[in-house]
């Protein structure tokens, strides 16, 4: 996949996707954690996903906002 000249906005859309990956992924792990008995260790990874939950609206916000404002680049002519 190319990237174009300023590829700011497929950046933040991915770190973003990414970030939700991860998440969902902790949350898996602390599901097994807590079948296996280990309540404290749960509620821990509970309470650190909480944390990106909670940014998840501001981010998703932040990012439309800078994507909205971002103009790409001038094309500059290849004789100039």
């Amino acid at each position: 996949m190319s990237l174009p000249d300023d590829p700011t906005p497929i950046l933040l859309a991915r770190f973003n996707q990414n970030i939700n990956a991860v998440a969902s992924a902790v949350d898996e792990i602390r599901i097994w954690i807590e079948r296996q008995g280990d309540q404290e260790t749960s509620g821990s990874i509970r309470s650190y996903l909480a944390i990106l939950e909670s940014n998840s609206d501001i981010i998703v916000v932040g990012m439309a906002e800078l994507v909205q404002r971002w103009r790409p680049e001038d094309q500059k002519d290849p004789e100039d």
